[in-house]
């Protein structure tokens, strides 16, 4: 069995930031497909009302 090097804990600040840039990714992904819908509706020929708006 290789030797392995002991794990070691993240300092909570570093999960702190990690968790607050995964959390704040998620609204300028929103904000970046929104727009984007009517043409994805039409590329993928669903009907009008099949959409969300």
């Amino acid at each position: 069995m290789p030797n392995q090097a002991p794990a070691t804990a993240m300092p909570p600040a570093v999960i702190v930031l990690l968790l607050s840039l995964l959390l704040g990714l998620q609204p300028v992904t929103t904000d970046l497909y929104l727009p984007a819908l009517p043409v994805l509706t039409a590329w993928t020929l669903v009907q009008q009302h099949g959409e969300q708006k």
